[in-house]
């Protein structure tokens, strides 16, 4: 330990309750007497610094010991940053500072050094003073180095402990996506067979089966239909808590791509007279994206309006060039979005508690994921709504959109 506390460049100064230096305790940075004693403590500082060390110099009178403030002092060095710790000792004040490696081998074993350091000088420094004064050194001395070093074990204990949590959580949040990824997948391909054997039997032998018969197939269909959309979103958002999200360019016609996806959209939506309404300012523009996800995103949004819009009315689509940005927006007359819920609209597994105006539910995960989307094709997100009047959700993505390549 010794051996690195040699390393450990240390400065210190006794100031008056003014903030001048009354002596020059510390000094392995090779500054001048002269030029430190009898001014005020901030000149050490880097212009940028010096309000900040006020700060910490108000602090240390008013709370009696501070640590932890990193500060930038010029120094016949040149510029250096150093951790500085300050007390308050017989009407004075006593700032501290070093600088050591913050690296990985030794940086907590030189904070215990510093903390000796810090000890030592101030036991020392308060001797002086009573020597000085014919005071004799009593417990009091002891105590007040017991408290500073027992605050720097505790900063330096609670840091290991810190570290070692954060290692579990990010150890247990990468199995949390792993499991989730995997059951998903799992889970999916039985699920989604069932969903297309119901949906068969509903259109091809609906009129061979009793009215009770055809009901509860219709609830499996529902069901099975409603637990394939919940993994895949499981898996999409497994995806992105991995920080593993894909995007795959290509040139595609933005507008005839959303209209395609309209007229798709269109045979979901007729289940409840809804009436897809595509107005485009564009005859043609050819951007760079992720065709897969931008109809994901698409899809999301269409049928978030017609979920929350009532029989015959109109969700309304709309492409137009907005400076540098095509903007994309989808706008319902429905239930609209209380103000409340409309903070929550973007965060993992809010469902918000509501319902569809059919009763349809949904996994909680959807608009989550279409932002990450969109912010993976360097584009942003925005909504107007008012409870009861409708909502509009729009994205913008950039013209010109460069993908970086793995």
């Amino acid at each position: 330990m010794s051996q690195t506390m040699l390393k450990t460049k240390i400065f210190s100064m006794l100031c008056n309750d003014n903030g001048f230096v009354v002596e020059l305790v510390k000094n392995d940075f090779g500054f001048k007497k002269e030029k430190i004693e009898g001014h005020l403590f901030s000149k050490i500082f880097d212009p940028g610094s010096q309000s900040k060390a006020l700060d910490f110099f108000i602090k240390i009178k008013e709370e009696r010991y501070v640590q932890g403030y990193e500060l930038v002092v010029v120094t016949p060095e040149g510029l250096k940053v150093l951790q500085f710790t300050g007390a308050v000792l017989d009407g004075e004040v006593l700032i501290f500072g070093a600088e050591f490696d913050r690296g990985p081998d030794n940086w907590v074993e030189q904070l215990f050094n510093l903390s000796n350091e810090q000890a030592n000088q101030i036991r020392q420094l308060i001797k002086e003073r009573n020597r000085q004064k014919s005071i004799p050194d009593k417990g009091d001395i002891n105590e007040i180095f017991y408290e500073i070093s027992k605050l720097n074990n505790e900063l330096i204990n609670l840091h290991r402990q810190l570290e070692k949590k954060n290692a579990e959580l990010i150890q247990l949040n990468d199995l949390k996506n792993k499991f989730l990824g995997m059951a998903a997948h799992d889970l999916r391909n039985p699920l989604s067979i069932i969903s297309s054997y119901a949906s068969f039997l509903i259109f091809d032998a609906g009129n061979n089966l009793t009215e009770e018969q055809l009901k509860f197939l219709k609830i499996i269909e529902k069901s099975s239909r409603f637990m394939v959309n919940l993994l895949e979103d499981m898996l999409d958002f497994s995806k992105i808590e991995s920080g593993k999200i894909e995007i795959i360019p290509e040139k595609i016609d933005l507008v005839e791509f959303i209209r395609q996806n309209v007229e798709l959209n269109q045979v979901l939506s007729s289940g409840k007279k809804i009436n897809l309404k595509f107005e485009s300012s564009l005859k043609k523009i050819e951007i760079q994206a992720d065709s897969r996800k931008l109809t994901q995103v698409l899809n999301n949004l269409i049928g978030n309006a017609v979920k929350f819009s009532f029989e015959n009315s109109v969700v309304e689509i709309k492409c137009r060039k907005k400076g540098d940005f095509i903007h994309i927006s989808v706008a319902d007359h429905g239930k609209g979005i209380s103000p409340e819920n409309m903070k929550l609209l973007f965060q993992p597994f809010q469902t918000l508690g509501a319902k569809g105006t059919s009763g349809e539910k949904g996994t909680g995960l959807g608009l989550y994921i279409v932002k990450k989307i969109v912010e993976a094709h360097h584009g942003y997100m925005e909504v107007k709504s008012e409870e009861g009047k409708g909502s509009v959700f729009g994205f913008y993505l950039p013209l010109s959109n460069k993908f970086s390549q793995n």
